[in-house]
C-alpha cells in the first residue's frame, strides 16, 4: 500500500509511513526481504500455467489447468489457479459451435429479382438446369449436398 502511494507521486516515504503508521526502517526491511514461500510457489505455478495455457491454444480454463499442473507435479486448488489466472489476465477462449453459412444475407438489402421467372419456358430436356446446395449435420461433422435438376423434366440430373 505504501509503495502505491509513493509511486503515485507527490508523497514522500516519510509521509507515507506516517500515514500508514509504519516505521521507515520497517518499510525498507520489508522491501529487501526475500519472498515468502507462498509467493514463490505462486510464481512457479504462474510460469507452468502460462506454458500449459500457450501449448493448448488458450482454451484451458481453471479445471483443466489444475489437472495439467497436477500431472507436472504441482498440486494446487482450482480457486488458487482461478485467482492466479485473474491476476495475470489469462482468459480462455470460448469454444463455439460451428454452423456453416451457405448464404450471404443482409437484411438491409432488397431481395434480388427473380431472373428465372423472366426466362422463356423450357421446350426440351437438358436445355436448362437449376442447382442448389445445403448441408446435413452428422455426428462426424457436416455433409454438403448439392443437387442439379433438369428444368424440363423436374428430375434430378446429379448430386
Amino acid at each position: 500500500m505504501i509503495e502505491s502511494l509513493i509511486e503515485s507521486g507527490g508523497v514522500t516515504i516519510r509521509a507515507a509511513c506516517l500515514a500508514c503508521g509504519v516505521s521507515q526502517s520497517g518499510f525498507y526491511a520489508h522491501r529487501h526481504k526475500p519472498q515468502r514461500l507462498r509467493r514463490q510457489q505462486d510464481e512457479r505455478i504462474i510460469r507452468e500455467m502460462k506454458e500449459v495455457f500457450e501449448q493448448n491454444y488458450h482454451c484451458y480454463g481453471s479445471p483443466r489447468l489444475v489437472k495439467a499442473l497436477k500431472s507436472r507435479g504441482l498440486g494446487c486448488s482450482k480457486t488458487r489457479v482461478r485467482r492466479l489466472m485473474k491476476q495475470e489476465g489469462i482468459c480462455p477462449k470460448q469454444k463455439r459451435r460451428f454452423r456453416p453459412c451457405t448464404t450471404q444475407s443482409n437484411p438491409y438489402l432488397s431481395c434480388a429479382p427473380n431472373l428465372i421467372a423472366a426466362l422463356p419456358p423450357v421446350a426440351m430436356p437438358a436445355e436448362r438446369f437449376h442447382s442448389d446446395i445445403t448441408y446435413i449435420p452428422t455426428r462426424e461433422g457436416f455433409l454438403y449436398l448439392a443437387a442439379t435438376i433438369d428444368a424440363f423434366t423436374r428430375r434430378c440430373a446429379g448430386w
